[in-house]
């Protein structure tokens, strides 16, 4: 789906710029943040940790299939569970050699199936990890600096560690080689659609520049409708899930600033020993070739659900030779335009690698195989640019090639990022790419956001804030400074009945919450107030790992965290009163990817940041002493002020939520005195409606959050103790058609305040 254009280094004017520049009693705590739990709950990968992944099984056979070994292993995801607090993985290849993972990041897809993401540091490159568990299989893709790929995968109810066969490694390669491609060519596109000289497709707005000219890529992400053929649903939906995690990690390891997203998989009854291509043919209705009706459900689930690509997810085993087949979309050096939505198809079999589902993706996105296989009877066809090739390094100790070189999908060293000239790290001593040759990298960050507007968005996150265990509501956050700890309420419950203690450093302090690795689960940013160093504690199911952001923001003031670019990744907001502008450090997990500013003048006063448009991205909220006005996010592309209204004098700005559940916060008040608290419905920068409510006497307004199952945010309040109470409560309450229900009020210890950042 469509997410946006990056935002330009230089923003549109304010509004109202003009010219001018204006531990607690009680309660028993831990010393150290909570582990995850050592013992899966699910059956399969099941052994225990013996501190290494697998376990060979003691005389286990291995088979040897079409140029691939494969060794009967013992999996244990409890291992993996652990390598999350303990930031190790460890495993042993067939060959002996002991490899070890540094955890990077974790995920658990809506079906419940859990992914480990790690790397492994050469001596001249860096290998990758990506491990999915389900239920009832595991997949994973281990790519070894300096060596060949290893795949683990589920035959027959069990596990097994997969490598290439050098006995049969050229003669596979030889038959790929002589193979028929697996993409079809679009026809030429209808006469009139505007491109530019290199085949690019004209945006209203062209693509932001930096001060050298160079490219600046634009966030996207593409939604995937999957059709699921197969007699075992739930092993192919693991399976899917490590294919759309490995296509991730391929995008963010090359500099792809754009991800993949399944938002609707659907069960296709089709069973067919035809290769992929005709298949391919019968499910996009091209070619002369009429929809066969077993893909009409898919082919409605894509307009209902806002597809931008469809992929057919088959079981096709050894039934056709081939891996899959997908439309390359603007072949030739055509680029890519919107009415190319109609070729937006790709078969994958299930049986192949687990980066077979990138492999026919990255041909809709106008990505090709190297030169030396990019042909059709013996001419070879571009991608959607004259440099879309994958990039083959054949001399030296050590052959390599990136991702869509044919043989470095598994064959050869370097396989796990895309052409880039840019970078060199999986590559060992030579670059991944060559500047106007082979790049694939920067075709996907020009095609990406074309593509991800194929459809309009209809399926959408849920919109709670500070949502911890992806529930869809917000959880609440707690911090004790002079006890140094840290814990959380859950959504509907307690600090006795659902909280969990951490310990961090007794200095750090808890200054931002949103969600800096897109794992949907919100994420904990401290910094130290002595040498301003930042710490993100990363939120998993049983705890957090800590993290560090390797900046720092001399001559800056924190505003707060919010996602500017609608990547789904927190980025952090700060601003240079001395400058008069505010810095958007756009983020990539904990890394600062870029820096970019807008203008504020020191005059201007922030109030709060929040998604008032409903579209995945964040505004801001400025005010003079006059007016109240909303920095609009121009879908990533920058800001434009626009005046909201009058100032309310001595009103003061207290919370943004979501009140009425329409996906757009809303902008909440108090009164001088603060008698009365009233909220502006906002779509955008109109209010729609301002309620006002009488607060209670002796409680106080904290903030406003959807902290249960009624929709639409609760409002939170804070209450002193009352005759025969030594603590102080916090309750929730519901504002709706029937008026207002408060909950119980839960006591809490005097010394704990909640964590309300702006």
């Amino acid at each position: 789906m469509h997410k946006r254009a990056g935002m330009a280094l230089v923003a549109i004017s304010l509004a109202g710029c003009g010219s001018a520049g204006r531990g607690t009693d009680g309660v028993a705590v831990a010393e150290a943040a909570a582990v995850p739990a050592t013992a899966p709950s699910r059956r399969f990968a099941a052994a225990a940790d013996r501190g290494e992944l697998w376990a060979y099984v003691s005389g286990g056979e291995v088979l040897r299939e079409q140029g691939l070994r494969w060794h009967r292993i013992g999996l244990s995801e409890a291992h993996a569970r652990s390598a999350v607090a303990g930031g190790r993985l460890r495993l042993r290849t067939p060959a002996g050699r002991r490899l070890t993972a540094h955890y990077e990041r974790d995920a658990t897809a809506a079906s419940g199936d859990w992914t480990w993401i790690g790397r492994i540091d050469g001596e001249a490159g860096q290998g990758r990890v990506v491990l999915t568990f389900g239920a009832t299989s595991a997949y994973g893709s281990i790519s070894q600096p300096g060596g060949t790929s290893l795949e683990l995968t589920t035959r027959d109810g069990a596990a097994w560690a997969v490598e290439s066969d050098p006995a049969g490694a050229a003669s596979i390669a030889a038959a790929k080689a002589a193979a028929a491609p697996d993409f079809l060519i679009p026809p030429a596109p209808m006469s009139g659609a505007a491109r530019d000289g290199d085949g690019a497709t004209m945006a209203a707005a062209a693509p932001a520049t930096s001060a050298t000219g160079s490219y600046t890529p634009p966030s996207a992400v593409i939604d995937l409708v999957v059709g699921i053929a197969g007699p075992n649903q739930e092993a192919m939906t693991t399976k899917l899930n490590q294919m759309v995690a490995v296509g991730n990690d391929l995008l963010f390891q090359s500099l792809v600033n754009a991800r993949l997203r399944v938002v609707r998989t659907v069960p296709v009854n089709y069973a067919s020993e035809l290769s992929s291509r005709a298949v391919l043919e019968r499910m996009s209705g091209a070619n002369g070739v009429s929809v066969d009706p077993a893909f009409d459900g898919l082919r409605a689930a894509r307009d209902a659900h806002g597809g931008d690509l469809v992929v057919l997810l088959r079981d096709a085993g050894n039934s056709t030779a081939d891996c899959g087949a997908g439309w390359l979309i603007g072949a030739g050096g055509r680029g890519i335009a919107a009415g190319d939505s109609g070729y937006g198809y790709s078969v994958v079999n299930a049986a192949c690698a687990n980066t077979a589902l990138m492999h026919q993706v990255a041909h809709n996105l106008g990505a090709q195989h190297d030169r030396e296989h990019a042909g059709i009877d013996g001419a070879a066809v571009s991608g959607a640019y004259s440099y879309s090739y994958g990039y083959r390094y054949m001399s030296g100790q050590y052959p390599s090639g990136s991702f869509l070189a044919y043989e470095a999908d598994r064959y050869l060293w370097g396989g796990s990022v895309f052409s880039n000239p840019r970078i060199s790290a999986p590559c060992g001593w030579t670059d991944c790419g060559q500047a106007g040759y082979a790049d694939n990298a920067l075709t996907l960050n020009r095609t990406t956001p074309v593509v991800g507007a194929f459809r309009n968005e209809t399926v959408r996150a849920p919109a709670a804030r500070d949502d911890y265990n992806v529930d869809g509501r917000a959880d609440m956050f707690w911090h004790n400074a002079a006890q140094a700890q840290f814990s959380y309420w859950r959504a509907g419950g307690t600090l006795y009945a659902s909280g969990a203690f951490h310990a961090p450093w007794r200095k750090y302090q808890p200054i931002g919450l949103g969600d800096f690795n897109t794992d949907s689960r919100v994420d904990v940013l401290w910094r130290d107030p002595d040498n301003g160093s930042l710490t993100v504690w990363t939120a998993h199911e049983d705890g957090f790992v800590e993290g560090y952001i390797g900046e720092t923001a001399s001559g800056l003031g924190f505003v707060g965290v919010g996602d500017f670019n609608g990547d789904d990744n927190a980025d952090v907001l700060w601003r240079d009163l001395a400058k008069g502008e505010i810095v958007v450090w756009i983020m990539r997990g904990l890394s600062v990817a870029e820096r970019r500013t807008a203008p504020m003048p020191a005059w201007f006063e922030i109030l709060g940041i929040g998604d008032f448009q409903g579209r995945g991205l964040s505004d801001i909220v400025y005010a003079s002493a006059n007016d109240v006005n909303l920095y609009v996010n121009l879908n990533g592309g920058g800001f434009a002020g626009v005046r909201i209204t009058a100032r309310p004098s001595g009103w003061k700005y207290a919370a943004t939520a979501d009140m009425n559940d329409d996906g757009r916060e809303d902008m909440f008040w108090l009164s001088p005195n603060g008698d009365a608290l009233s909220y502006w419905l906002m779509n955008g920068p109109t209010i729609q409606a301002n309620p006002s409510l009488p607060v209670v006497p002796g409680q106080s307004f904290v903030t406003a959050r959807n902290y249960s199952l009624a929709p639409g945010a609760e409002l939170i309040w804070n209450r002193p103790p009352r005759s025969g109470e030594s603590w102080p409560s916090m309750g929730h309450e519901y504002v709706g058609a029937g008026g207002r229900r408060v909950t119980d009020y839960t006591p809490y210890p005097p010394d704990w305040k909640i964590v309300v950042p702006l």
